[in-house]
């Protein structure tokens, strides 16, 4: 939407249960993911993938909060 990224599919990740449903996963934008993620996880959430770095595009998160919303946290790379 006007030149920015808004949203984004990806196929299946190898090794997901055939039985997963396909879904929207929402981001949440944050300048330090692993900040963003030990103060949810201080919130009552759960880690469940990361943080990691994605090569060429930013570091992620994903967690459970207590009510059991799936959501995750995101941080682009720098432009350098």
């Amino acid at each position: 939407m006007n030149g920015r990224t808004v949203a984004g599919v990806m196929p299946r990740p190898a090794g997901m249960p055939s039985e997963a449903p396909d879904s929207w996963l929402v981001y949440f934008g944050t300048p330090d993911v692993d900040v963003a993620a030990d103060k949810a996880k201080g919130s009552g959430a759960v880690v469940v993938a990361g943080p990691a770095d994605i090569p060429g595009a930013g570091r992620f998160a994903v967690l459970v909060d207590p009510q059991g919303a799936v959501f995750a946290l995101f941080s682009p790379t720098a432009a350098g």
